[in-house]
């Protein structure tokens, strides 16, 4: 009726493929989101909102794929050294797909130029040519942030941490401190300081080849590191007004609960982790069920803290949560999902 040019079709066409990439059917969703992109280049230009939305939905295509296949990697061990191989080649393709495509949102957006720089990285190039006002404008917004979300997946936090506060400074001066989307851009920095601190423990652990069992300890030298105390304080704002806006129970404040949570553990702030941890997984379990991807990761977590603390008994308790949660993770998501192989792994540690 209206043809496959329209704009309603062309809309239509962009959900579709919204769906099959929610479904993990990403040979489908590629396909109708290149459609999207390639006809609304041809008739509504290059620079039509709606087209760099389509392009910008294809990127984090690209980027659900890299994530995927990271995890594959990096956590199932039954590949062999040839296939890991393949798979992280897919796995930078994708990302690489990604970052170009955000690339050419900014530019035909007008809110990239070309720069004096010694690095490659789209991200080093935008920082330097973003300005308060480009970044009012939520498209730009919503670019910047996935661009920001794919370089801290990469491990690449020194790109991803300015342009998570670019975003965050810009939705509270445009929408206000207690606006959920600012809220959004305060949980995400807050995470992106977590892994940044994770990153820090992780490259001195590997330099010292520090046991195993020991390697976790480490993150007492870095209670007052300045991006963990910074990630804390985020956090514990981000929580205190999703508990008042939203209420406790609400899935995004329960993730805010445990992540903050989680900053503390991996700091080794044993006695500030314990109650928050302890309470988001009792609260996911009562709100989103026990076999819940989200009450699995902090009944995990929880095993962790108990592992960690070393205190006399607690040790059983871990074991029990890590043998309740890798039953649960092989019913519900199979033996050899990454999730599954991380279990396994902590269980053989307190086993």
């Amino acid at each position: 009726m209206l043809g496959d040019r329209h704009s309603f079709t062309l809309q239509s066409m962009n959900n579709l493929g919204l769906c099959y990439q929610s479904l993990r059917e990403y040979e489908e969703s590629e396909k109708l989101l290149r459609q999207c992109v390639l006809v609304g280049k041809e008739v509504y230009g290059a620079r039509d909102v709606e087209t760099i939305k389509a392009m910008n939905n294809l990127a984090l295509l690209f980027h659900y794929q890299a994530q995927e296949e990271d995890n594959m990697t990096n956590e199932t061990t039954s590949y062999s050294s040839e296939r890991q191989e393949r798979k992280l080649s897919e796995r930078n393709s994708k990302c690489q797909q990604a970052l170009e495509l955000y690339e050419e949102c900014l530019t035909l957006l007008d809110y990239s130029r070309p720069v004096n720089s010694t690095t490659n990285d789209v991200g080093s190039r935008i920082i330097t040519s973003t300005s308060s006002a480009t970044t009012k404008n939520p498209v730009v917004l919503t670019i910047l942030h996935n661009l920001a979300s794919i370089y801290d997946n990469q491990g690449k936090q020194s790109c991803a941490l300015p342009l998570f506060r670019d975003c965050f400074s810009s939705c509270m001066e445009t929408l206000g401190f207690s606006h959920r989307e600012t809220l959004q851009m305060m949980h995400s920095l807050a995470l992106c300081l977590h892994h940044s601190v994770e990153a820090k423990i992780e490259k001195e652990v590997q330099e010292k080849n520090v046991h195993e069992k020991q390697r976790y300890s480490h993150g007492r030298k870095y209670q007052n590191d300045v991006d963990a105390r910074e990630s804390e304080k985020l956090y514990s704002q981000c929580l205190t007004l999703r508990q008042s806006i939203l209420g406790e129970n609400h899935p995004d404040t329960l993730l805010t609960a445990h992540n903050l949570g989680g900053v503390y553990l991996t700091v080794c702030k044993f006695q500030l982790a314990a109650p928050l941890l302890v309470q988001a997984f009792s609260k996911r379990r009562e709100v989103l069920g026990e076999n819940h991807p989200e009450t699995m990761t902090s009944m995990y977590c929880l095993g962790l803290l108990y592992e960690r603390e070393g205190v006399k008994g607690n040790i059983e308790k871990a074991r029990e949560l890590f043998e309740e949660c890798l039953k649960q993770r092989s019913q519900v998501l199979g033996i050899n999902h990454p999730e599954t192989c991380r279990v396994r792994k902590s269980l053989d540690n307190v086993s």
